[in-house]
């Protein structure tokens, strides 16, 4: 009899342990941890706003305010149960505060338990720091637009969304590069637009918070200018494993089509590949290169070297392809 008993035990152990990921994810469940001004004041619980999320999916978040339940001391509290997507044991829940009273600020995280609740560590808030931009530039490079900046501190960023204008108004979005969250450690970032006609441009970020609050950089512009020569670019990428980009320039100048040939050698001097051989007028011109010759076989590692013909005009330049 005590045998069958222990045998029934363990199967009901066994059985409860295999279930209990799958039966948690997507459950009801609490996460809650209690705040402190970071000279270990208690702020009051309307003063205190956050938002959670899981840290595998940052862009899924609950924003709530606390306003009491039982505790002497300021808190947050999430139904973790009322994400989105299901959540599972194991899973880091990361919870952003911020007393608004005195504008402190403080991050602390939590792995999710099968225990129904889960409790953090207390939090002691810091003085808040915003996002800081450190550095922001703005040049052109074989005809692409590169944007470089850094920080040197930043809080509750959710990334920055790149805006261009030809006019210095009526931005648009035309790309978006995600933040580090809340962090005082020095962050860089880039942001590179390609193949953009010749103009004036300006250039702007919008730094954006996980709450929806945004700040607009200072403005930076960048000039394309056509070329009045033929112009043979550096490849992009290069060194390349896949495929790269070859970019040249006919004179502004042409008023008829001329001959025009783009080919790639070996160090050896062996042609390769004829990527262009046409009559074509003034402009600018882009081709893709997918490190195959005239036969259509993959070449090997190494230096191969793009040659423009035009119009008399011959340039020559080094790339490197490595597989």
């Amino acid at each position: 009899m005590k045998r069958g008993i222990l045998l029934y035990a363990f199967i009901f152990v066994f059985v409860q342990g295999i279930g209990s990921e799958n039966v948690i994810a997507g459950t009801p469940h609490t996460a809650y941890g209690e705040v402190f001004n970071n000279n270990s004041s208690v702020p009051a619980n309307q003063d205190i706003t956050f938002i959670s999320y899981i840290v595998d999916r940052p862009g899924e978040i609950q924003t709530e305010t606390s306003t009491g339940c039982g505790f002497f001391s300021g808190y947050w509290s999430v139904a973790v149960g009322s994400f989105a997507t299901a959540w599972s044991v194991g899973e880091v829940l990361r919870t952003e505060v911020t007393n608004n009273d005195n504008g402190e600020t403080g991050t602390v995280d939590v792995v999710m338990t099968d225990a129904g609740s889960d409790k953090a560590n207390d939090l002691y808030l810091d003085p808040s720091v915003p996002v800081e931009l450190s550095s922001f530039v703005a040049f052109s490079r074989n005809w692409n637009v590169i944007l470089e900046w850094s920080t040197e501190s930043e809080t509750n960023n959710f990334g920055f969304e790149i805006q261009r204008s030809c006019s210095m108004g009526n931005f648009k979005k035309v790309g978006f590069v995600p933040g580090s969250g809340t962090t005082t450690s020095l962050n860089h970032y880039n942001y590179t637009e390609t193949d953009l006609p010749a103009n004036t441009y300006y250039y702007r970020l919008k730094q954006v918070d996980y709450d929806g609050a945004f700040e607009f950089s200072e403005i930076k512009s960048v000039v394309l200018i056509p070329s009045t020569d033929f112009t043979l670019e550096q490849n992009y990428p290069n060194p390349f494993n896949a495929v790269t980009i070859l970019s040249y320039q006919l004179n502004q100048q042409l008023e008829d089509a001329v001959d025009v040939k783009l080919v790639i050698y070996n160090s050896l001097g062996e042609l390769v590949q004829t990527l262009v051989s046409e009559r074509q007028f003034a402009g600018r011109y882009s081709i893709i290169w997918d490190g195959r010759d005239s036969n259509g076989i993959s070449v090997s590692s190494g230096i191969y070297i793009s040659q423009l013909i035009a119009n008399n005009h011959v340039s020559n330049l080094k790339m490197i392809y490595m597989k």
